[in-house]
């Protein structure tokens, strides 16, 4: 198999947008009608509310900049735009990996596709966080928040890994 397969990332969605002004915006009337009395402490409250949404926006900004990667497939392995940062290695050959599968770790959040790499040379040098250290053989997790199903990103995966492997 010699072309590539990319998955791009899944941007946010508009009812995303709209739970959170919801949300923000009917804490920030209930509190201004239950509690707040006098308009020195409505206006103290409103700019400390804008300044702590101003805050959580830029950090919610710079978060998402990391989360929704491209993930891509081919002939001779798998990589996703984070893979140096978080590993330190640029591809995952399919001749390496073990096994996988697609794990749900919560129903609002994107799964991940885990790989759990064979003993010896890759495994060995690969730069892994203290949780993946010790979680019963799966090496690296590849965030899946892309335009195909997760279920459609393994089933891939596996096509390549049984071709390259």
């Amino acid at each position: 198999m010699s072309e590539e397969v990319i998955f791009h990332p899944r941007g946010a969605q508009p009812s995303f947008y709209r739970q959170v002004a919801l949300i923000a915006g009917g804490f920030f009337i209930f509190v201004q009608l239950a509690f707040l009395e006098g308009a020195t402490m409505r206006i103290a409250f409103t700019v400390l509310f804008a300044i702590f949404m101003t805050v959580g926006i830029l950090v919610s900004l710079r978060s998402s900049a990391n989360w929704p990667q491209e993930i891509a497939m081919n002939g001779r392995g798998i990589r996703y735009a984070s893979l140096r940062s978080r590993h330190g290695i640029d591809l995952v050959p399919w001749s390496e990996i073990e096994r996988m599968d697609i794990f749900y770790n919560a129903h609002n959040m994107a799964p991940f596709l885990r790989l759990g790499l064979r003993p010896g040379g890759l495994r060995e040098r690969l730069r892994r966080p203290f949780l993946q250290r010790i979680s019963l053989g799966w090496d690296i997790d590849i965030p899946v928040s892309t335009d195909a199903a997760p279920q459609t990103v393994l089933e891939t995966a596996e096509r390549f890994w049984r071709a390259g492997g």
